[in-house]
């Protein structure tokens, strides 16, 4: 699988882009502190972080990495 949410990053307003960098960075060193962050029932180890209209929605791969798996709108990503 592609990076396909780097793309949409790319695509993303500036003041929109700043917001979701930090959540993605926050993720990927596994600092998840101030992110409004919920496990997605019926789906294993994946969750989703909320920043404005935008999810991203990750995975957990060991006990302190994250993945993530995509970054779309609301209504897109579920």
């Amino acid at each position: 699988m592609g990076k396909q949410w780097e793309k949409y990053m790319n695509k993303m307003w500036w003041n929109k882009w700043y917001k979701v960098k930090d959540a993605v960075r926050g993720i990927l060193s596994s600092n998840l502190t101030n992110l409004d962050i919920k496990k997605l029932v019926g789906k294993n180890n994946l969750r989703r972080c909320r920043v404005g209209d935008i999810r991203i929605i990750f995975q957990q791969t060991d006990a302190w990495s994250y993945e993530i798996v995509a970054i779309k709108p609301r209504g897109d990503v579920y």
